[in-house]
């Protein structure tokens, strides 16, 4: 869904600054390292009208550690400056790539 002024952190950024603040806040699972995993976990979440984030789920996941592990770093977002249309706060949906390397 788009609006006339989308959702975003403070001090914007845009879907980059999402994506990195996510990226920062996750803590990568402890595997073994026949277990590590690289690639994509899509997630969604609604950025409600007071700028909080609700119904974050994986759209696309990579093993059920990563996929908490993004989980939990959708959680640690702050307030976002919520979406507008027409002059009103809005809900807006966001669904995003997180991507994991594996670890040396």
């Amino acid at each position: 869904m788009f609006v006339e002024e989308m959702p975003h952190l403070p001090g914007g950024g845009g879907n980059a600054a999402i994506v990195e603040a996510i990226q920062k806040n996750i803590q990568y699972p402890k595997l073994a390292a026949t277990d590590q995993k690289e690639g994509r976990v899509f997630v969604t979440f609604v950025v409600t009208k007071a700028g909080t984030i609700e119904g974050s789920e994986i759209k696309k996941g990579l093993a059920p550690a990563y996929d908490e592990a993004v989980l939990a770093a959708v959680k640690q977002l702050p307030t976002f400056v919520p979406g507008k249309q027409d002059g009103q706060p809005r809900a807006v949906s966001f669904t995003v790539p997180i991507m994991f390397q594996k670890q040396p």
